[in-house]
């Protein structure tokens, strides 16, 4: 009989120890679309098992990549908190409020944002906005408070989107370009039947206020809508994606390994390279000199230059520089430097700052 109860409170016991163990917060799929430095958004799926394991599915919304996907174990909290136990950026803390995920910081607090619905993953998949991620693509900017984005095509048009309560996704033809100061400064315009479009882009360093992502312009948005009275503005960052980083200012750092010292001389050599209309302006060191190049992929063909007739001690280095390039056609990189290669021969700019 003793034998009997002893037996009967052990299997009681770890019944009761099973029951405590047991998790019982929410399983299942939540899905947001969260914003994003680059691009329309991070489309976000986490799933939770009872056994506290999760995966958690990103991508990139403009990006024809596969998506990352990291797997894991959590912590439930009394308190309704989920903690992930693996280090991913801004989704290691969420929140269970009724059928859904609030992303909060370490302390459970939500993050401060004029529009916190974007950082709340929901059981059901959210629309999902997308772009066409390819070369034809010129100048793209984004900025925060809310989201929203901007690409200038090579092929012309200005693609504009914005989330918040009222969403905004339009195409517009590109109907002007307008450069100021020596290439520094650039306003694109487009208008249609949706309304028109200013986008004013200053070759400035800007570092995106979210991310921390470092650009190579400040940007400026006026849109205005039919349907508004006044335009509205979006401010960000923005920048040139490969290979139309070459639309800069390049000051000529050497031809084949040698550089050179022009100082009290001339101008330094320098070009201003358009990549929306392919032209290549600026100085071979004594003489304006302005030309037209052909772009394609990592190939770039030059067309004869034109100059004006000044003379001065750096002429020797401005016949050597236009000649080479004049009806040449050269392999391209563009990175921290501008780099031409053909056969050989090496010719490298960096940006003129």
């Amino acid at each position: 009989m003793y034998t009997f109860r002893s037996t009967l409170l052990l299997v009681f016991l770890l019944a009761t120890s099973c029951s405590i163990g047991r998790y019982h917060g929410p399983t299942g799929s939540f899905h947001g679309l969260l914003p994003c430095a680059d691009c329309p958004g991070i489309a976000c799926t986490l799933t939770l098992n009872a056994d506290q394991t999760y995966s958690l599915e990103q991508r990139n919304m403009d990006r024809e990549i596969e998506s990352t996907i990291t797997r894991g174990s959590f912590q439930y909290k009394r308190s309704g908190r989920i903690v992930l136990t693996e280090q991913i950026a801004g989704m290691n803390h969420l929140q269970v409020v009724d059928e859904t995920l609030v992303l909060v910081d370490d302390e459970g607090q939500q993050v401060r944002t004029e529009f916190p619905e974007n950082y709340i993953l929901k059981r059901e998949v959210p629309e999902q906005v997308t772009f066409d991620d390819s070369e034809d693509i010129f100048f793209k900017a984004t900025g925060n408070e809310p989201f929203w984005m901007v690409e200038i095509k090579a092929s012309g048009t200005i693609h504009f989107s914005a989330l918040g309560p009222e969403e905004i996704d339009m195409a517009l033809p590109l109907g002007n370009q307008d450069p100021s100061e020596a290439g520094v400064l650039y306003t694109y315009g487009g208008a249609g039947d949706a309304g028109r479009i200013e986008v004013i882009t200053r070759l400035n360093a800007c570092e995106d206020d979210m991310s921390g992502e470092a650009r190579t312009h400040t940007v400026t948005v006026n849109l205005q809508l039919k349907d508004m009275e006044s335009p509205v503005s979006y401010t960000g960052c923005g920048y040139h994606p490969s290979p139309y980083r070459l639309h800069d200012i390049w000051e000529l750092v050497s031809i084949n390994g040698e550089t050179f010292d022009t100082e009290g001389q001339g101008i330094h050599p320098y070009l201003i390279m358009n990549g929306l209309n392919s032209t290549a302006t600026g100085s071979g060191g004594c003489n304006r000199i302005n030309g037209t190049f052909l772009l394609r992929g990592k190939t770039m063909t030059f067309g004869p230059f034109i100059s004006t007739k000044r003379a001065c001690p750096l002429l020797d280095l401005e016949s050597r520089l236009m000649e080479s390039l004049s009806g040449q056609t050269w392999d391209l990189e563009v990175n921290e430097q501008l780099t031409l290669t053909q056969d050989g021969q090496t010719i490298i700019f960096r940006p003129k700052r």
